[in-house]
């Protein structure tokens, strides 16, 4: 008999498991705990950018339709992303179905909402977290409502490694390089603007580029789009700039761009902490009048900080 209380990996989990994924945020954690369980039945339903994530992470793996899925299946992990209803749906389909609910927290915001639609909440019977911050969020959050566990983190450590398995930069042997990984900002924190927030944040970024490099006009930038997004949303603002050395990645990989970077500058995307576990400084530029970066790690800068740094 499947207990809640005895699920330190995705090892414990009765087969088959149902996976259900859309956002990259909980997608990537997912995925590479399913690569690293080869030998575990896993009946998986993805799409949204998990789609692309898991054809690289699992690429012998078939995604199928949810009630496929769920069906003869002993539990469900899903991620928890709120850009779309497929997660959620799949968490009714399953609760109705009497089978037990995992649900994954990827980040550190917006953990009550992830649950919410048409102003119902269904919460799952096991939260995951990848971090202690993570755990207490969510704690704070939800109470005794479900059971919160920590799973390790395979997807960061993974990701790490192939950044280090590239050749890595030598200080001074070039022109500095930084990798701005873009996110859209869902909802902007200045009402009434003309502008969009994700090319306003740009903007502050690159106008103050002399508070992160000492040599700013030298600098290498490289733009890597989020999975959501489509690179040709940031073609119009490219082609306004009159900075040299501004290019889209072309990369396959956040590894391979990471890997390239001496710098990595975004808003709270978790790439960020992936660049700082590979060694890299990372730098949020969230400009003035931004809610706080909520990326929690102690070795992350902020861009409004270093300014007032530098003036």
């Amino acid at each position: 008999m499947f207990s809640i209380s005895r699920v330190s990996s995705i090892a414990d989990l009765p087969s088959p498991v149902a996976i259900c994924c859309h956002d990259a945020g909980g997608a990537n954690l997912v995925a590479a705990w399913v690569a690293a369980a080869a030998s575990q039945d896993f009946r998986i339903c993805v799409d949204g950018p998990a789609r692309t994530i898991f054809s690289n992470a699992v690429p012998r793996r078939v995604t199928e339709p949810l009630s496929a899925v769920l069906d003869g299946a002993q539990c469900l992990l899903s991620s928890s992303g709120w850009s779309s209803a497929l997660e959620h749906q799949a968490r009714v389909e399953a609760k109705r179905r009497g089978m037990p609910v995992l649900a994954v927290l990827d980040h550190w915001v917006n953990y009550r909402m992830r649950f919410i639609r048409d102003e119902v909440e269904l919460l799952p019977d096991v939260l995951i977290v990848t971090d202690r911050e993570a755990a207490a969020i969510a704690a704070a959050t939800f109470g005794a409502a479900c059971r919160i566990v920590m799973w390790d983190n395979s997807y960061l450590q993974s990701e790490v490694a192939k950044v280090l398995s590239y050749p890595q930069p030598v200080i001074g042997a070039r022109a500095a390089r930084l990798l701005i990984v873009l996110e859209p900002v869902r909802q902007d924190w200045s009402e009434g603007a003309t502008e969009e927030a994700e090319f306003r944040a740009l903007d502050f970024l690159l106008n103050n580029l002399a508070a992160i490099f000492a040599d700013p006009d030298e600098v290498e930038v490289r733009l890597r789009p989020h999975p959501s997004e489509s690179p040709a949303k940031y073609l119009p603002w490219l082609r306004r700039q009159e900075r040299p050395r501004l290019e889209l990645s072309e990369a396959q990989s956040l590894a391979e761009d990471i890997a390239w970077s001496d710098v990595a500058a975004g808003l709270q995307s978790y790439a960020l902490v992936v660049a700082l576990e590979s060694g890299r400084r990372a730098i949020s530029y969230l400009p003035p009048g931004a809610p706080p970066c909520s990326v929690r790690h102690a070795g992350l800068e902020r861009l409004t900080d270093l300014i007032g740094m530098a003036s």
